[in-house]
């Protein structure tokens, strides 16, 4: 025979061989191996269910007397039943869906079966879900009884704890002495009073209904633990309105500024300094690590003011949108008045807050603050967008900021990328796609620290 009919032969048989593959090709095998895996992991969940049954056997078994006539343990014991059942069915399926396929071994069902298992695992997840709440249940109607006095006790506590807050006369003389001083804040703060009243009357009138239930005979455990159980949590609720309230107060009288004034990245990692104004007191952080998400939102917001809370105002209403250091102050009676000079207004801070003003913006360094200024950063804060300036002063690439945090590491920096000589392009790759000197690679405008846009930012 020839060798080209040898070289025919060879190429017929090798493309009947490809055909029969082509027809003849099992399931891929990590199909397979997770519908297999399926019936193990039913078997597990049947196990599980047959431990949490045990398990729910044992507490029932320290007590049967008082627990075994309680409904919620008929219900913990339905529960169970129905997760056993719940599983029964999907042993069913695998039995009628799946294991037909896996017989078959056909290639062309892989994406059937695969479908079918990933059905079959999420109805499983959904079947053992909270699987272990039954029995966390009848421990706590244990509970009930065996910590009946203790349970009492802190009933008791709290009742306590709510009638000295309700002859307490100081917080709501507190409280309408900040709304007269701070009517700003007054319909928060007489809201948040009303709260704490109605949480106290709540935690008060648990009293009558706990001593009826005690004056029963025999005790009513699980009633008795599930009202000193509701009084602890209207105790505990009271607490954090009161805590809330007070600090408050204790905050409506404070003004706390915070300003950018560096930034920098390394080794994967970003860190802001800030200059932090309390009540006129300045003071300059350490590096404080930041995340990549807070970094790139202030990255145009270098010398500017991020966090602003000018007594007078709540702390959650504190302003978070970057400005110029101290346009929240502008404008406000509390802290100055509009002068009218040449014709045009400006804004003057009353003596009593020169200290205010001195730790803003460094000693002699405030200039008063034209009308036309104020009003153009008031309209992009009512817009949502930070304000630089009428002639864009402010912020990373403002002339002003420039001036002031020369020294600081950011713009450091950014003067030595700008002074790095340029990598000279390799020998054989001039002009082609490889070659590096067409790179304007340093200047600020094309940098890494460079946000594709102005945004006003958050924390």
């Amino acid at each position: 025979m020839s060798r080209s009919a040898w070289a025919g032969l060879l190429l017929t048989g090798a493309g009947l061989g490809l055909v029969a593959w082509f027809l003849f090709r099992g399931l891929p095998e990590d199909v397979r191996t997770d519908a297999e895996n399926a019936r193990a992991q039913i078997a597990l969940g049947k196990q599980t269910v047959a431990e949490s049954r045990a398990e729910l056997d044992a507490v029932i078994a320290k007590d049967p007397d008082y627990l075994k006539g309680l409904p919620d343990v008929a219900q913990a014991r339905a529960t169970l039943d129905a997760k056993e059942e719940a599983l029964a069915g999907l042993e069913r399926r695998l039995g009628d869906e799946i294991d037909p396929l896996l017989a078959s071994n056909d290639h062309d069902d892989a994406p059937r079966l695969a479908e079918l298992t990933g059905a079959l695992a999420g109805d499983l997840g959904q079947a053992l879900r909270g699987i272990h709440e039954p029995i966390a249940q009848i421990e706590t109607l244990l509970g009930y009884k065996t910590n009946h006095a203790e349970l009492i006790a802190a009933a008791r506590s709290r009742i306590e704890a709510a009638r000295a807050v309700s002859a307490d006369e100081v917080l709501g003389q507190s409280v309408q002495r900040a709304a007269t001083a701070w009517p700003e804040a007054a319909d928060k703060l007489k809201a948040r009073e009303a709260a704490l009243r109605e949480q106290v009357l709540q935690v008060v009138q648990g009293d009558a209904q706990l001593l009826g239930l005690l004056a029963r005979a025999p005790p009513d455990y699980v009633a008795t633990g599930r009202l000193a159980e509701s009084i602890a949590a209207a105790g505990a609720g009271l607490d954090g309105l009161r805590a809330k309230l007070s600090a408050d107060l204790a905050a409506l009288s404070r003004s706390v500024d915070r300003e950018l004034v560096d930034m920098k990245r390394g080794g994967g990692k970003s860190w802001h300094k800030y200059r932090v104004i309390e009540d006129g007191v300045a003071h300059e952080t350490d590096w404080v690590e930041v995340t990549p998400t807070a970094y790139a939102q202030h990255t145009d917001h270098l010398g500017m003011t991020i966090f602003s809370k000018p007594a007078g105002v709540l702390p959650e209403d504190a302003t978070e949108l970057a400005a110029p250091t101290g346009y929240t102050y502008v404008g406000n009676p509390r802290y100055g008045r509009w002068e009218a000079r040449g014709g045009q207004s400006f804004w003057v801070f009353y003596g009593r807050y020169a200290l205010l003003r001195d730790g803003l913006w460094g000693p002699g360094r405030y200039s008063p603050i034209a009308r036309r200024d104020w009003d153009g950063y008031r309209g992009s804060r009512s817009a949502g967008r930070a304000w630089y300036g009428s002639k864009s002063e402010f912020g990373t690439r403002g002339s002003s900021t420039r001036t002031r945090y020369a020294n600081s590491s950011f713009y450091r920096t950014q003067q030595r990328a700008r002074a790095a000589p340029k990598s000279a392009p390799k020998k054989g790759y001039s002009g082609s796609k490889y070659s590096s000197s067409g790179s304007r690679g340093g200047s600020f405008r094309t940098s890494r620290y460079r946000s594709s846009s102005r945004s006003g930012g958050g924390k």
